[in-house]
C-alpha cells in the first residue's frame, strides 16, 4: 500500500485539467523534450514550500524523493534543465505556482 505524503497530497487538489489548460494557452510544452511543464512546476512548488535558498538546494531536495516522484507523476530534475525552464515558462509557472500557494494556505 502506498502512504502519500503531505506534497502528494497537496498535488491531488491541483486541477490537472486546468493545469494542462494553462500550459496550453502558453504553449508550454511546445517542443519540450526533457522537462514536462507538471515536473516544473512541482519541482519549483516543492523548493518553494521546503524553503530552498538556490536552485542547486531544490534540485537536490527534490530528487531525494526518489521514487515518490513517481506517484506524483513526475520525475527526477536537472539544475540547467530547471534553470532553463524558468527562462522560458517563469511566468505561467509563477502564477500556477502562486495560485496553488495561496489556496494551500487558505485551506
Amino acid at each position: 500500500m502506498h502512504n502519500s505524503t503531505s506534497f502528494s497530497q497537496m498535488l491531488q487538489e491541483i486541477d490537472r485539467g486546468q493545469f494542462k489548460k494553462i500550459v496550453k494557452s502558453y504553449g508550454g510544452d511546445k517542443g519540450v523534450r526533457n522537462l514536462r511543464s507538471w515536473d516544473h512546476f512541482a519541482a519549483m512548488l516543492y523548493g518553494q514550500l521546503n524553503k530552498s535558498h538556490s536552485l542547486c538546494e531544490m534540485v537536490s531536495q527534490y530528487n531525494s524523493c526518489g521514487s515518490k516522484l513517481y506517484h506524483i507523476g513526475s520525475k527526477k530534475v536537472s539544475r540547467s534543465t530547471i534553470s532553463d525552464a524558468n527562462n522560458k515558462r517563469f511566468k505561467y509557472i509563477s502564477q500556477i505556482i502562486q495560485i496553488s500557494s495561496w489556496e494551500v494556505r487558505s485551506a
